[in-house]
């Protein structure tokens, strides 16, 4: 492993048609929702993907 690190996250906002495929294809898998709620009282939904890293 690259100094201690086996583990990669990225957020994506929900409707992101592009960005989903992008790091699905690229290993990464769906691990939650986050919702955030905005100052002028909107939620924002994003979506949580982690991949596994391998040692080198």
């Amino acid at each position: 492993m690259r100094k201690g690190i086996s583990e990669q996250w990225v957020s994506v906002q929900e409707d992101n048609h592009r960005g989903i495929p992008f790091y699905e294809a690229r290993g990464f898998l769906f691990k939650e929702n986050r919702i955030k709620e905005t100052e002028t009282g909107e939620q924002q939904v994003s979506l949580r993907y982690a991949r596994k890293l391998n040692s080198y």
